[in-house]
């Protein structure tokens, strides 16, 4: 009879372990899932609170660009995003567009060289609107590695490790009109 008690008591703790391995698999899984809904929202709303301050802050103060990069991930100093740690300041990219007519089209580029000052790029609008260094829209990605005009995706990381998955920060970019760049 004690024989089989002991054997009884082995057999629920063997149950109990696998039921508790699947429960917090499930647990995690739903926490993942959660953050990464979080996180697709968040990055859209980065991008997009990034480009509407970019647009009416001074493109050539490095600091007002700093934090604006700053304010779009919910921070006043350097550092990273609440519940994502792998998206920083550093990954708010600012591009300031032109839009260049090619022929009968206009094509959407990135201005190569900044005009000085915001006057100089509002003069030049007023000349050529269509000129290659004329400012008229801002573009804010989240991009991870990458120089120029390559837009890498920043790597996704689980809070929580058990299955290796090779994942990425959802692609959010934001276009506006430029607007006064602090005139």
């Amino acid at each position: 009879m004690r024989h089989s008690k002991n054997r009884q008591a082995g057999i629920t703790a063997v149950e109990f372990s696998l039921t508790a391995m699947v429960f917090f698999l499930f647990l995690f899984g739903i926490i993942e899932m959660a953050r990464l809904v979080y996180l697709m929202n968040t990055v859209q709303e980065v991008t997009r609170s990034a480009a509407h301050a970019a647009a009416k802050t001074n493109f050539a103060d490095a600091d007002a660009m700093q934090y604006v990069r700053q304010k779009a991930i919910f921070r006043t100093s350097s550092g990273p995003l609440v519940l994502a740690d792998q998206i920083t300041d550093g990954h708010v990219r600012v591009d300031y567009m032109a839009l260049v007519r090619s022929g009968n089209l206009q094509v959407l580029t990135a201005v190569s060289t900044l005009p000085a000052t915001p006057m100089i790029n509002r003069s030049t609008c007023i000349a050529d609107p269509n000129d290659a260094n004329c400012i008229r829209f801002v573009r804010v990605r989240l991009c991870g590695s990458g120089a120029g005009n390559v837009c890498n995706p920043i790597p996704y990381s689980l809070l929580v490790p058990i299955i290796p998955v090779q994942l990425s920060v959802p692609v959010a970019t934001t276009i506006v009109t430029a607007e006064s760049f602090g005139l």
